[in-house]
């Protein structure tokens, strides 16, 4: 687990680097097996085939675990809202809002096949100058289940 904890330790201090330009960043991995760390930049197009994607990735790599890195938008709504019923049904997507009602955030995520998981966000802000920078890192705390990007077994 040690190696697992070097990695997150590196990504979340160089995390600057990835928010400095402005443009988007792509989803980045770190797969870690026994020799070492490999990179996989840029991994895909659609979050689709993320599932069937790393699972071949991390087999071939014999990994034992890995920190994936990626950026995104959330927004808070209300359980009723309109607009959340709009972006679970694919109509609108959290990009299309008022800039004051989302926020950007960078996501680490690190999963050790079949024992350990664990996330941070950190939000993206903006400098006087219009630079970017990020936030403290938080760690969500829960597991979530299911969906496109959750891979726990490979």
């Amino acid at each position: 687990m040690e190696k697992l904890d070097v990695v997150i330790d590196s990504v979340k201090e160089n995390a600057h680097l990835i928010i400095s330009s402005f443009e988007q960043h792509l989803l980045t991995v770190f797969a870690i097996d026994s020799g070492g760390v490999s990179i996989l930049y840029p991994l895909l197009d659609s979050q689709d085939d993320f599932k069937h994607c790393m699972t071949t990735i991390l087999r071939q790599l014999n990994s034992y675990a890995y920190v994936m890195v990626s950026e995104a938008w959330i927004a808070k709504f209300k359980t009723e809202s309109d607009i959340l019923k709009s972006i679970m049904n694919g109509e609108m997507q959290i990009i299309d809002l008022p800039p004051d009602d989302r926020q950007e955030v960078l996501v680490i995520t690190a999963v050790e096949r079949r024992k350990y998981y664990r996330s941070w966000t950190a939000n993206i802000e903006y400098s006087r100058e219009n630079e970017r920078y990020l936030d403290e890192w938080k760690e969500i705390v829960g597991k979530p289940t299911g969906g496109k990007m959750m891979l726990e077994d490979w």
